[in-house]
């Protein structure tokens, strides 16, 4: 894993902190995991799933984010909903109570939630989502292919959920975040192959 690589590197901007693994457990109205319990962790957001990042509140997506816990980078991922933590809340069963719910539609993999809560216990020290939006993850990346003689015309045509899902596989294969299963091995084959890289100086 990278763990040279900040979320100030990065662009990003804090979206929530957990810190706090609360007692019991909730259970999702999803079939794929009926019966499931999965942990609480906290602060729980605090408008359901209308709950705003704690930094640049309105930036429009789409998102990429990232999972840092004392300070590496733990995961990477993408949100194509209406606000990047639209994508992690999720009511119980009952429909009543909102949770931090991300990674748990399968019935079998440990999901992100409990590999945070993993953390908590462990290590008593907080885990940080940060993320970067659309606009400003294309305004560096057209600014490093520019830089380095690349294509800018083919990232300049990718649409914004398009240019979110090859700049995330980028990341993945790039810093082999420790929690990331899928896009480790093979790199993407678009432009952003040659200027994902964003943060490193020409």
């Amino acid at each position: 894993m990278n763990t040279r690589v900040t979320h100030q590197d990065l662009a990003m901007s804090l979206a929530w902190e957990f810190n706090t693994l609360l007692p019991g457990y909730f259970e999702r109205d999803r079939k794929a995991v009926a019966g499931r319990r999965f942990p609480i962790i906290a602060p729980l957001p605090d408008q359901a799933a209308n709950t705003l990042p704690l930094n640049n509140k309105f930036a429009q997506g789409p998102y990429i984010y990232g999972v840092f816990a004392r300070d590496q980078i733990k995961y990477i991922g993408k949100a194509l909903e209406k606000t990047v933590l639209y994508r992690w809340i999720r009511p119980d069963k009952n429909k009543i109570a909102h949770y931090w719910s991300h990674g748990t539609t399968s019935a079998k993999s440990k999901s992100t939630i409990e590999k945070i809560a993993d953390h908590l216990r462990a290590t008593k020290t907080p885990v940080q989502l940060y993320f970067a939006n659309y606009q400003t993850l294309f305004g560096l990346v057209q600014a490093k292919c520019k830089n380095i003689g690349g294509n800018t015309s083919e990232v300049e045509k990718t649409p914004p959920d398009i240019f979110i899902k090859e700049l995330e596989h980028y990341l993945i294969h790039r810093l082999q975040p420790e929690w990331n299963t899928q896009n480790k091995r093979v790199g993407p084959k678009s432009a952003i192959a040659f200027c994902g890289n964003y943060w490193e100086p020409t």
